[in-house]
């Protein structure tokens, strides 16, 4: 049986290596395009962060403050003589020739300092206007920065007390590992579960659903070889693909997510022992992935039927990584790793916590592992039934 098994995995590996460059792509595609894509997009957008925060405020009656204010920040302010018209604030907006514009009154620093008790004496205090769009994404970026200095500005002058203003001491309690837990365990789920599904589906649908096209399973079936082994040795083929899938879209999210997270994302936090806790639970995941689209597609005459059907199966994986952003494992006890799948989703959200439980991952892996001979058992008792197989 084992060897008859080897033979068929030797088979379905030379069938799927056989157009050698397609296959390597379809293994080191996922993770390829994830990181590459990723590094582009967080490269652009920390390129665009940069210059909506560098913004031209036009001033009419700058006071002496604005500019000392003005050097810690990214904003370059042009005195003006007169405020203009609404068109033409409109249009240099819309430009990005000016992002706002900054109106003080003509005694705007007499008032504020000699006027500190308006409130008691019923006087007005002065005014001052920011003209801005709020459809124009700079220009909004300007408003908060233009509000930002006159507040602070403020605060220096009433001066009655200060909140952290000492450097001595660091009043943020949060660690690096805080920190970055914090920007990674909402979304990695998803991510990496609909990477390794889409992935796997694109090599395991067509070791069944592909020979049915062809007219090369019923050759395999008359063969003397025995069904179960022809099971197991396209199960391990499958199974291979969808590690090395599962290994390089993982590797490809990880090695992607500082440059869309930014510093606060320390992969450097975590230690071998939680990557290979991660891989573990990820792979057990994987197996119960090439076991559902098997079955699927043996009830498939062709791979674009398999596909079709397996588009709704992808979407409830996608919709069981989700949950992972509003379900914690913590509040559910362990009764909760007792679901396929669900569980992984709970162990990557404790894992990039740091709060990994091995009880929880043993649980996790047994479970997927277990669901996994079932799937196979299953496909078996598929393959004796010719006229499930080939109908």
């Amino acid at each position: 049986m084992l060897i008859d098994a080897w033979i068929i995995f030797c088979k379905e590996l030379k069938r799927f290596f056989a157009r050698r460059i397609p296959a390597f792509l379809s293994l080191l595609l996922p993770g390829i395009l994830i990181y590459a894509t990723w590094t582009i997009m967080g490269d652009a957008f920390e390129q665009k962060q940069e210059q909506l925060s560098s913004s031209t405020i036009g001033v009419v009656n700058q006071p002496e403050f604005l500019g000392n204010l003005a050097d810690t920040t990214h904003v370059s302010f042009k005195e003006i003589t007169k405020l203009p018209s609404y068109k033409t604030m409109y249009t240099s907006i819309k430009d990005s020739s000016v992002d706002a514009y900054l109106v003080f009154p003509n005694d705007f620093s007499e008032r504020v300092f000699f006027n500190r008790d308006r409130v008691e004496s019923g006087q007005i205090p002065p005014e001052i206007g920011i003209y801005y769009n709020s459809t124009v994404e700079k220009s909004i970026y300007a408003y908060d920065a233009i509000s930002q200095i006159l507040n602070t500005y403020e605060m220096s002058i009433a001066n009655l007390f200060t909140v952290n203003g000492s450097r001595d001491y660091r009043y943020d309690l949060a660690t690096s590992a805080d920190k970055t837990s914090s920007s990674s365990v909402s979304f990695l789920p998803f991510l990496i579960l609909t990477l390794i599904f889409s992935g796997t589906m694109a090599v395991t649908a067509e070791t069944i659903a592909g020979e049915k096209e062809r007219g090369t399973l019923m050759a395999i079936l008359v063969s003397p070889v025995r069904r179960s082994s022809v099971v197991l040795g396209k199960v391990l083929a499958c199974a291979s693909l969808g590690i090395a899938i599962a290994v390089s879209s993982v590797t490809g999210v990880l090695a992607a997510l500082p440059a869309v997270v930014g510093q606060k994302m320390a992969l450097g936090e975590y230690s071998p022992i939680e990557y290979l806790a991660l891989m573990l639970v990820v792979l057990s995941a994987t197996f119960i992935f090439v076991m559902a689209i098997m079955i699927v597609s043996s009830f498939c005459s062709g791979t674009r039927e398999a596909q079709m059907f397996l588009t709704p199966v992808m979407v409830v994986v996608m919709a069981i990584g989700l949950l992972g952003m509003f379900n914690r494992a913590v509040e559910q006890g362990y009764k909760a790793f007792l679901v396929p799948i669900y569980n992984t989703v709970l162990v990557i959200i404790d894992i990039f916590s740091f709060e990994m439980d091995w009880i929880a991952i043993l649980i996790t892996v047994i479970i997927n592992l277990i669901v996994a001979f079932l799937g196979m058992f299953l496909l078996s008792r598929i393959f004796s039934k010719e006229t499930i197989l080939l109908n």
